[in-house]
């Protein structure tokens, strides 16, 4: 894998200044902080000026760490069973997809525009482990307002990502163009 990086890297390309080290213990914290804002996007941020680890003994490397072994733990269990490998498939392809950008260090260490390819993966996982709840709720209870609860429940989740966009668009249009006063 490191052979494939180096031919990737021309020899005159500087990533900025931050040791390969540095970067590599800083990313599964980023990878976590990823994995966070999929499911609550509340710090989304264009430049999020996050420097790098200087030790990996740092708890929040400790903590992103043990996440990540879980989440691979994870995928390796529901990759045994042919029903659940969709999910099993879903988070792999969030890692993998994160791979280039967490092995080859860059001027940002986190850049929430990095996720858009990883975040399908985590959809699909996510997708498919509710669509399985559904259906085991539905098969092993006799609620019979379901339909509207989950019509609720959708309802909610909408309204709740419509408020935070307009929110987010606020916040924005405070924003002064650069140059302008």
């Amino acid at each position: 894998m490191l052979i494939l990086i180096k031919l990737l890297e021309p020899p005159t390309w500087t990533p900025g200044g931050v040791s390969k080290f540095h970067y590599m213990i800083t990313q599964p914290y980023v990878i976590l902080k990823y994995f966070i804002s999929f499911f609550l996007p509340i710090s989304l941020s264009a430049d999020t000026d996050l420097a790098p680890f200087a030790s990996w003994s740092i708890c929040a490397f400790l903590r992103a760490f043990f996440f990540l072994a879980a989440l691979l733990a994870a995928a390796v269990m529901t990759s045994a069973k042919e029903r659940l490998r969709p999910i099993a498939f879903g988070i792999l392809w969030f890692f993998f997809t994160l791979l280039p950008t967490s092995l080859i260090p860059l001027a940002e260490v986190m850049n929430d525009h990095r996720v858009f390819l990883p975040y399908i993966g985590l959809m699909l996982s996510v997708c498919w482990a509710a669509a399985l709840f559904i259906d085991y709720w539905r098969t092993r209870t006799s609620f019979r307002y379901g339909k509207a609860a989950a019509a609720v429940l959708i309802v909610i989740i909408l309204a709740a990502s419509a408020y935070g966009t307009y929110q987010r668009n606020e916040v924005w249009k405070q924003k002064k163009p650069f140059g302008k006063t």
